[in-house]
C-alpha cells in the first residue's frame, strides 16, 4: 500500500537564555548522558558505573564523519549517573536476597549490607534508607558500603574522565522491604542535598516513590549550596502548566511525561505519544525538556524492576531488532528529548550492534538544534494498529503487574514527525508501526512553510488597501510627504507598474488621496479607507489570479545514512519502508530560493 504526506517548517529563531526556567538556566540543549537503570536495575556497583565512564570516553571505535580519536563524550554525552541500587535498606522477606532468585538472574546473588530493620529517624519514626545521625538532629541517606564503599572517590574518578556525575534520590526501592521511604520532605531533603554536595555530584534525578516530593525545595536548596546542577523531575512534582518562556518550569531541567519505559517497541511508541501536548504548547524548550524516559538502545533483556519479581531478564522475552532501536533513537531525537543511554559498555557485541545509532552525528544534530519548537506529529495514517501490551508481560509477572501496564498500545499504523531547524530547514521522521511495508512519498509543496513562495511584486492582491505612509506592498516604495498624483505614480513606476488612474475621493472634511494601478489593487493615505477609480468606497475590480508558482526545491540529507541525496527535490520517496523501520531526513532550502 502507499500513502503521501508532506513536511512542515517554521522560520528559525535563536535559543533563548532564561533565568526563569530550569532552576538555574542550565540545559540550553537537551541533556545527553548515561544512567544505569534500564540495563542494570538495582544491580549496580562502582565497577558498573565506572565502566560507563570508560564507554563514553573510549576513542577506539570510529565515528562516521569525525576524526579518529573521537568519543561519545565529544559528541555531547557528558555525564554518568547512577539510579536505584546505591542505598542500604532492609530486604524483602523470603528465601531470596532482596526478592530475586539467583538461579533465574545471577546478579541477585550480589552481596549487600545486612540491614535487618528500618532505620530510626527520631521521634519514633523509621525510614527505609535514611537514618538519624549521631548529633540526634540531622538526617542523612544511607549508602550501602558493600556496594559503594567510597562514594566521594567514585565521583572523583568520574570527574577525572572529564564527565559529570549524577545521583538519584527520593528513591524507588524495588529491592527493599517497602517501595519508597516515609521520611518527610522537610526533614530529609536538607540532609540529602548536603550529601549530594559533599560527594561532589553534578546532576540529580529525583524520583516519585518516596515522600521527599517537593521539587521546589530540592532546587532551592541545591542552588543555595552553590552547586549548579541539572535536575530531572521523574514524577516528583507537577509538570509545567504554562510555557517555559513564561516561567512555567522554574525548578528542573527535564521532566518525565510518561510511565516507565520497557524494552520493547510498544512501550517506546506509547511513551513517545505523551510528549505531544508539551511540544505544541511551549512547555518543552531550552532549559526545560519533556522526556518520555531513558533510551533502551543497546539494552539487553528486560529491566529487572519491581514488575518482574521472580523472573529473569530473558524470560519470555525477544530482543528488539536493531532497526526498531534505530527508530526508537530517531523519535527521541526529533522530539528534542534528552538522550540518556543505559547500555552495558562492557558488552562489546551489544555496543557494536548499536554504535552507528548512538554515534550518528546527523541524528544528534537534529536533537540538539533549536528553531522555536521541538518535534511533533504532523501527519498519521487513518488506520490504527495494535502493538500489544505496553509492558511485555513475562512468566510469573503476567498475573502480578498493574493493570495500566497491561493496557494494549493502539496507534496509527504510521506517524510522521517534523522539527524546524535553523535557517528555514526542517527534519522529518516517518515511522511505520505496522507489520507490513509501506510506500512513502513526502510532497514538500503540500506543507505550510515549504510551499510556493508568495506572489511576486506584480501580483499583489491584498484584500484591503495599503497605506503608502505606513508600509509597502511587497516592495512598492513608500511615498514620503504628501500623497500627490506625481508621487503615487512615481512609486508605481519605480516598481515597474503602470499608473493607470488617479482620482480623489470626496469626504465631508475635504479630500483623501490615493492611486490605483492595474497590478496593485489599491493604495491609500492614513485618513481614508478605500480610494478607488470611482467616487465612494467601492473596491477596484479583482485582479486575475496569479499563475501557479513552481514547487520549491530543497537539498535533502538522509540522516540514517549521513549522506546528502544528489540533486534538488520537491518530494522524496521510499518505495518500501519496513515494519517498525523509519525514514529520517533533513531539508535545507536551496540558496537561490528565499525563505519567507
Amino acid at each position: 500500500m502507499g500513502w503521501t504526506m508532506a513536511v512542515a517548517v517554521v522560520v528559525a529563531v535563536g535559543i533563548p537564555v532564561s533565568v526563569l526556567s530550569g532552576s538555574n538556566g542550565m540545559a540550553e540543549k537537551p541533556p545527553m548522558s548515561w544512567r544505569s537503570w534500564n540495563q542494570f536495575g538495582w544491580y549496580i556497583t562502582e565497577e558498573s558505573i565506572l565502566s560507563a565512564a570508560v564507554g563514553l570516553t573510549n576513542t577506539s571505535r570510529g565515528i562516521k564523519g569525525m576524526a579518529a580519536g573521537t568519543s561519545l563524550k565529544d559528541l555531547g554525552y557528558g555525564a554518568v549517573g547512577m539510579d536505584e541500587g546505591w542505598a542500604a535498606c532492609p530486604p524483602k522477606p523470603g528465601p531470596f536476597p532482596h526478592g530475586r532468585d539467583p538461579s533465574v538472574d545471577p546478579r541477585a546473588a550480589m552481596q549487600r549490607e545486612n540491614i535487618t530493620a528500618p532505620f530510626s529517624i527520631g521521634g519514633n519514626k523509621t525510614a527505609m534508607f535514611h537514618r538519624l545521625n549521631a548529633d540526634n538532629t540531622t538526617i542523612s541517606p544511607v549508602v550501602d558500603p558493600l556496594v559503594f564503599p567510597d562514594m566521594k572517590s567514585l565521583v572523583d574518578k568520574i570527574h577525572a574522565t572529564g564527565l559529570k556525575a549524577g545521583w538519584y534520590l527520593n528513591d524507588c526501592l524495588s529491592y527493599c522491604l517497602e517501595i519508597g521511604d516515609d521520611c518527610p520532605a522537610d526533614e530529609c531533603i536538607p540532609g540529602d542535598v548536603l550529601a549530594f554536595t559533599q560527594f561532589g555530584f553534578d546532576n540529580l534525578k529525583v524520583d516519585g516513590c518516596s515522600k521527599q516530593r517537593d521539587v521546589t525545595m530540592w532546587a532551592d536548596l541545591i542552588n543555595k549550596s552553590g552547586t549548579f546542577a541539572e535536575i530531572e523531575n521523574c514524577n516528583n512534582g507537577p509538570t509545567p502548566s504554562k510555557p517555559v518562556s513564561e516561567g512555567g518550569c522554574p525548578d528542573y531541567h527535564q521532566y518525565r511525561t510518561s510511565g516507565d519505559i520497557n524494552n520493547g517497541y510498544p512501550s517506546w511508541v506509547s511513551n513517545a505519544q505523551t510528549v505531544a501536548d508539551y511540544a505544541t504548547s511551549g512547555r518543552s524548550a531550552p532549559t526545560c525538556w519533556a522526556y518520555p524516559d531513558m533510551l533502551m538502545i543497546g539494552v539487553q533483556g528486560q529491566t529487572p524492576d519491581e514488575l518482574h519479581q521472580g523472573v529473569g531478564p530473558w524470560t519470555d522475552f525477544t530482543q528488539p531488532s536493531v532497526i526498531e532501536q534505530r527508530t526508537h533513537f530517531g523519535i527521541w531525537c526529533i522530539l528534542s528529548s534528552p538522550l540518556t543511554l543505559s547500555l552495558d559498555f562492557r558488552n562489546e557485541t551489544a555496543v557494536d550492534s548499536v554504535w552507528g545509532i548512538i554515534s550518528n552525528t546527523a541524528a544528534i544534530g537534529v536533537n540538539q538544534q533549536w528553531a522555536g519548537m521541538p518535534g511533533t506529529v504532523f501527519a498519521s495514517a487513518p488506520s490504527t494498529v495494535d502493538l500489544g501490551p505496553r509492558v511485555p508481560l513475562r512468566g510469573a509477572a503476567r498475573n502480578a503487574v498493574d493493570s495500566d501496564s497491561q493496557e494494549r498500545v493502539g496507534v496509527p499504523s504510521w506517524q510522521a514527525w517534523y522539527k524546524p531547524l535553523p535557517g528555514g530547514g526542517a527534519a522529518v521522521l516517518v515511522a511505520n508501526h505496522g507489520a507490513e511495508s509501506v510506500n512513502v512519498t513526502i510532497q514538500f509543496s503540500d506543507v505550510p512553510g515549504l510551499g510556493p513562495p508568495p506572489p511576486s511584486l506584480d501580483q499583489c492582491n491584498h484584500a484591503f488597501p495599503i497605506d503608502l505612509h505606513d508600509t509597502q506592498c511587497l516592495g512598492l516604495p513608500k511615498v514620503e510627504g504628501a500623497v500627490t498624483e506625481a508621487a503615487c505614480c512615481a512609486a508605481c513606476t519605480a516598481a515597474g507598474l503602470a499608473c493607470e488612474t488617479w482620482q480623489f475621493l470626496e469626504k465631508s472634511n475635504g479630500y483623501a488621496q490615493g492611486c490605483y494601478t492595474g497590478s496593485v489593487k489599491t493604495c491609500r493615505n492614513s485618513t481614508d479607507g478605500w480610494v478607488s477609480r470611482a467616487r465612494g468606497k467601492v473596491p477596484p475590480p479583482p485582479s486575475p489570479p496569479p499563475p501557479p508558482s513552481p514547487p520549491r526545491t530543497f537539498a535533502v540529507t538522509n540522516v540514517w545514512e549521513q549522506q546528502a541525496e544528489a540533486g534538488s527535490h520537491s518530494q522524496f520517496t521510499w518505495p518500501a519502508l519496513g515494519s517498525h523501520d523509519s525514514a529520517f531526513i533533513t531539508l535545507s532550502p536551496l540558496p537561490n530560493i528565499p525563505v519567507y
